[in-house]
């Protein structure tokens, strides 16, 4: 059994004596950059990697370089890879000098956008409703100045100038047909349905408003445009003979009151006109 071992080791030693005088051990190094095709900014965190053989995968550093070290023979082809997040892969040919070193830049090329049709139907749907939202905004800009004039008065038995009134609620109605979610727009109808007399539509509407103001995402004009609708509901319920329910209704006119004054400010001031709706509802 000794005898037996002493041959196998003779003979392993033998062949290993054989392999390395037939081939070196690969020592040679292969280096380079990673760059974005189209800035041509240097690009970290990209793998680079030999196809062909077993080595370590490193990662460009911040300055896109990168280097394979201790795996490359002398004089020798080899085939390198880089691959990166959102870019496509790229292969590289590489021969070695008698040393074993190679330098081999990569340009990365930007993937395109895989968005397949549902993709690009909400694209396209959040795209119109920004431009609804838009020329809706607009539009009810437009009607506020229109009925803010001095000269535009609420529609009474007396009053003569009123077509201004019938003017701004007709933009209004344009302004909620483009954008249907648009609380402010709704409140300012309200408030031309009330200087027209139509005191169940100007309640309808600023329903409408109060129930819109959660989509909202700032907070102090959700506080806004919540105490103007209830103001204009108040004054509507009140002038219709609902005193109860309008005097339930003022109480949100001063709770969301308070709170836009809090975030916007102590110099924020509700209209004189509305504190003495107020007043005579709370009397």
């Amino acid at each position: 059994m000794k005898l037996a071992l002493i041959w196998l080791l003779l003979l392993m030693a033998a062949i290993g004596s054989v392999a390395s005088e037939g081939q070196s051990v690969p020592d040679g190094t292969i280096l380079g950059h990673v760059y974005d095709a189209n800035t041509k900014q240097p690009l970290s965190q990209a793998f680079v990697y030999c196809q062909d053989l077993k080595c370590a995968k490193p990662t460009t550093n911040g300055s896109g370089y990168y280097t394979i070290e201790r795996c490359f023979s002398p004089s020798k082809a080899y085939t390198i890879q880089c691959s990166r997040h959102n870019y496509k892969t790229a292969t590289s040919s590489a021969t070695t000098d008698i040393n074993g070193k190679a330098v081999v830049d990569f340009n990365l090329e930007q993937e395109e956008p895989d968005i397949n049709d549902s993709q690009t139907d909400t694209l396209e749907s959040s795209q119109e409703t920004n431009r609804s939202r838009n020329d809706a905004m607009q539009w009810n800009e437009k009607g506020v100045s229109i009925i803010s004039q001095s000269s535009c008065d609420s529609c009474s038995s007396s009053s003569t100038n009123c077509a201004c009134v019938y003017e701004g609620l007709e933009i209004f109605e344009k302004a909620t047909k483009l954008d249907p979610s648009f609380a402010d727009v709704w409140s300012n109808k309200g408030l031309a349905l009330l200087m027209l007399g139509r005191y169940d539509e100007a309640i309808l509407a600023c329903n409408k408003a109060i129930e819109l103001t959660s989509s909202i995402d700032i907070s102090y004009w959700r506080y806004v445009v919540l105490w103007h609708a209830w103001a204009t509901k108040a004054d509507a319920l009140w002038s219709k003979g609902s005193w109860e329910e309008s005097r339930v209704a003022s109480k949100n006119i001063e709770i969301f009151y308070n709170k836009a004054k809090i975030q916007i400010g102590k110099d924020y001031r509700m209209p004189w006109l509305i504190q003495t709706s107020i007043a005579d509802i709370t009397s």
